[in-house]
């Protein structure tokens, strides 16, 4: 995609980071937060931190914990806060 195709789709401006919603028991899981995971840093997105996955088969709450724990200094820096200690 060029620049010039991205029209008012220009997400330059956009930091972001996706956590994916599933169950492993189906064939595409968590395909739609990989596929957004994957598409806005085409449109000028800038990630700020990997892609995290929640598996209905278990526990959605702990895979967010456990993702969430290593999101905070890079979400702090990225928009120049102090990190929480």
């Amino acid at each position: 995609i060029t620049d010039e195709d991205r029209g008012s789709d220009d997400l330059s401006g956009l930091k972001f980071t996706v956590f994916g919603l599933g169950n492993r028991s189906y064939d595409h899981f968590c395909k739609m937060g990989h596929v957004v995971n994957d598409r806005l840093p085409e449109l000028g997105g800038t990630r700020i931190y990997p892609v995290g996955e929640g598996d209905d088969e278990c526990s959605l709450e702990e895979d967010f914990d456990k993702w969430k724990r290593g999101l905070w200094a890079p979400l702090c820096q990225s928009f120049g806060l102090p990190v929480p200690a």
